[in-house]
């Protein structure tokens, strides 16, 4: 636990904290590892600087959920997912180790004893000194400005969406349709800022990305189940996960909901308007969306089966240009 006036003297005596071989700079909340810059989402930030503040002692996963989350109440998922991204980004410390470590039941903590760094002024130092120093900050801002521009601003990361598979071998969803499911996944993902999405059917290919988004389906006439999760790349590390279990006329909420946490998790944000224009589906007619899907994820394999299907998708709505355009590509 952190205590009392503890961190409160930690942050107004320093503006840097040295941890392990690690330098973070609380006035510009940057993270030096080994003199490189690590991009650091704001909440993985926080935690960080939080735990450090700690001295190495374990910190309560309730106080961490009101240091990250003031405003809201989280579950435990929540925050041990966000440690989780923080271990991604940091990678091990010289000795192979987490940076962040779990203290079995009193909580979280650091691997090791942070050192506080104060700035320092010395009013001894010569003219000369000044104007050279002087002149070379002048120099370094003018001459690195677009670097750290480009070091400051979040990159784009890759999700891998694989085809989702059947929960069961009794089910009743349609030839196609978690295929289909997925391509529409993939497709909502792609269109959100600094995300890229890939279907990727195959999983033998090796295809650069950050993150891998697998899961299953289920769907009735009336319900659809689906049950997702997102890991990193190269590690499997479960960055966050959820089962829905709904009336199937709210596939696009569950599709939203999905798309969402995906950007939240990845880049602690979430963008207003993309959340907005998510909430509408292509169509008004779920009954022609479940006929699309389903032709979309058979297009490859029974293009004559597909076309049946988006016919009876336009039968329903004729005005659904999704529809339209997938049968007009078959059909050259």
């Amino acid at each position: 636990m952190v205590k009392k006036g503890e961190s409160d003297s930690f942050q107004e005596d320093s503006s840097r904290i040295r941890f392990q071989d690690l330098i973070i700079d609380l006035e510009n909340k940057s993270v030096l590892k080994r003199n490189e810059r690590l991009d650091l989402p704001a909440l993985s930030f926080d935690l960080l600087v939080a735990l450090c503040k700690a001295n190495g002692d374990p910190v309560d996963p309730r106080n961490l959920g009101q240091i990250l989350w003031p405003d809201r109440i989280v579950g435990p998922d929540t925050l041990k997912q966000r440690v989780s991204l923080l271990r991604r980004a940091l990678g091990k410390t010289p000795e192979g180790i987490d940076y962040v470590v779990n203290d079995r039941s009193r909580g979280y903590r650091v691997s090791g004893r942070p050192e506080a760094v104060r700035q320092q002024t010395s009013w001894g130092v010569s003219r000369r000194k000044i104007l050279l120093l002087s002149g070379i900050t002048v120099f370094a801002a003018a001459s690195l400005w677009f670097s750290y521009e480009q070091l400051s601003s979040p990159r784009t990361l890759t999700v891998l969406v694989r085809p989702l598979e059947l929960l069961d071998d009794t089910s009743s969803s349609g030839a196609g349709f978690q295929n289909g499911l997925s391509m529409e996944l993939a497709s909502r993902i792609a269109s959100l800022p600094l995300l890229e999405a890939i279907y990727e059917p195959e999983s033998h290919r090796s295809v650069p990305h950050d993150a891998v988004l697998i899961g299953q389906v289920d769907r009735s006439d009336t319900r659809l189940r689906v049950n997702v999760t997102l890991t990193a790349a190269g590690t499997g590390e479960v960055i966050w996960g959820s089962v829905y279990d709904r009336a199937f006329e709210e596939i696009f909420d569950v599709q939203r909901d999905i798309t969402l946490h995906i950007s939240f998790m990845l880049h602690d944000q979430v963008d207003p308007d993309a959340a907005e224009r998510l909430k509408t589906g292509p169509t008004d007619s779920y009954e022609a969306y479940a006929l699309f899907v389903q032709a979309l994820g058979m297009r490859a394999s029974d293009s004559k089966a597909s076309l049946h299907l988006l016919e009876e998708a336009l039968d329903i709505d004729p005005s659904f240009a999704a529809a339209a355009t997938l049968r007009d590509a078959l059909m050259q």
